[in-house]
This record gives C-alpha cells, structure tokens and sequence, in this order.
C-alpha cells in the first residue's frame, strides 16, 4: 500500500486542509471502525460500493461521500479498493461545498454523485 500526500497551491488552499492518494496494486478489502474526525473531509474510492454506518445504526452505501467532522466513531466496509483520494476540508468549506451550516453538517454523511 502506497500513501502519497499531495501538494496544494495557495488558491485550493482556502478550502482543502490537506488531501492524500492511498494506492493497493492488488486490491483490498477493509473493515475498520474509523476514528472520529475534526475536519469535514471528501472519500472518494476507486472499486465497488462500501457501506458507512453510523453511531445511530444509519447505513449509506456509495462509492464517494462527503463527510461532516464527528464526535462519534463509524464502520467502514470497502471490499475491493485499489484506490481512494482523501480530502481534508478546511472547516468553513461546507457551506460553500453544500450550502448547510457547518454547525447543522456535523455527524452527516451524504453521497457525491
């Protein structure tokens, strides 16, 4: 597995914090429960559909998400993964990303398309 930050210029800057390319050669299957988040932050993968399940039990199946920061852990459930671009939002992105307040994003995660 092969992690690769990636370099942002002054003007992305204003709405990414940081952003990373995680690459399996092979593909991989992952089951983690993630650690919570103080940063909204974009998952995009390369592969099949996973599922997010949230601390109240709600399930999401997608291939991309946008996720608010949380207080709370989650299960991810990736099968298949080859490659995924993390982007680490900085934290007044969200309304300009979604047009919700920040403070009401928080704890959601919603399917990009």
């Amino acid at each position: 597995m092969q992690i690769i930050p990636k370099q942002l210029d002054s003007i992305t800057n204003r709405l990414i914090r940081n952003a990373w390319v995680v690459e399996e050669s092979d593909g991989i299957d992952i089951h983690v429960r993630a650690f919570p988040t103080g940063y909204p932050y974009i998952n995009v993968i390369s592969g099949t559909a996973f599922s997010i399940k949230d601390h109240k039990g709600n399930l999401l199946e997608t291939t991309s998400y946008l996720s608010g920061n949380s207080v709370y852990p989650f299960d991810l459930d990736m099968r298949v993964i080859k490659r995924a671009l993390t982007i680490q939002l900085q934290p007044y992105a969200i309304p300009y990303l979604t047009g919700i307040p920040a403070n009401e994003f928080s704890e959601l995660r919603v399917p990009i398309e």
